[in-house]
């Protein structure tokens, strides 16, 4: 007992230095090198606001794809409100169990095969998701937590990264591109997004509260990207919730 104490106590006052100088934690530890060829292109759907239809864009963009591209899509639903899940899942209720999501972040390697880590979207056919419920947030701050206490011994920030770019699992064979619907906040499941990504769109809508906010974002995720050494490329903002004109 002793002996642990004395062994977690510079990781400790370490950790407790940083906090006191208000460091950004992610920058705790240093990021390394990952590499993502193995992986399936990944494009996240981000905006911290929220209420500006993230969801409903990743959704209708899997959808496009799927019906009239043939492409086969992974939706993944970061968010611990579940909403993609709720849009798209056959089954409404679901155990907690069937947090998919909670798997790829709590577990360096996950223990459900390609088949048990998907499930099948309502209505269409070639996109399969990954879903999400309100136990992910706790998931997330624990594994933060550990991860900052140096409990974790691998580098939290890339498990979804590195389950994408698995040889084992194969998803670059079986899908053509995955769709992340983010949450409005940089979360552990966010952070993961953002180093698996190849490609980040931002949602909007026309409204100064909406849009005002939009060149602060793209500063603050552009830092973050070289805090921890991810590779997206910013590709652009939509506008959602339009009304069109009348004839």
């Amino acid at each position: 007992m002793g002996l642990g104490i004395v062994i977690a106590l510079p990781k400790y006052l370490s950790l407790r230095s940083f906090v006191l100088k208000r460091k950004p934690l992610w920058k705790f530890r240093r990021a390394g090198s990952l590499r993502l060829e193995n992986s399936p292109p990944v494009l996240t759907v981000m905006n911290f606001k929220g209420g500006v239809g993230k969801t409903t864009i990743a959704a209708n963009l899997a959808a496009s794809l799927a019906l009239n591209h043939g492409i086969r899509v992974l939706l993944v639903d970061l968010d611990y409100q579940g909403s993609l899940s709720d849009l798209l899942r056959e089954n409404t209720v679901y155990p907690d169990d069937e947090n998919l999501l909670n798997d790829w972040l709590t577990r360096r390697t996950s223990q459900l095969s390609l088949e048990q880590a998907t499930t099948a979207a309502k209505g269409l056919e070639n996109v399969k998701l990954v879903s999400a419920e309100y136990a992910l947030t706790e998931a997330e701050d624990n594994e933060f937590l550990r991860w900052l206490i140096g409990e974790s011994s691998d580098d939290v920030r890339n498990r979804i990264a590195r389950r994408l770019s698995s040889k084992k699992h194969n998803y670059k064979g079986e899908f053509d591109i995955v769709i992340m619907d983010a949450p409005p906040r940089l979360s552990l499941a966010s952070a993961n997004a953002l180093r698996a990504s190849h490609f980040v769109l931002i949602p909007t809508k026309l409204q100064p509260l909406s849009v005002l906010p939009i060149a602060k974002m793209t500063k603050y995720i552009s830092e973050f990207r070289d805090q921890i050494k991810a590779k997206f490329e910013l590709i652009g903002i939509v506008c959602s919730m339009t009304a069109g004109l009348a004839p």
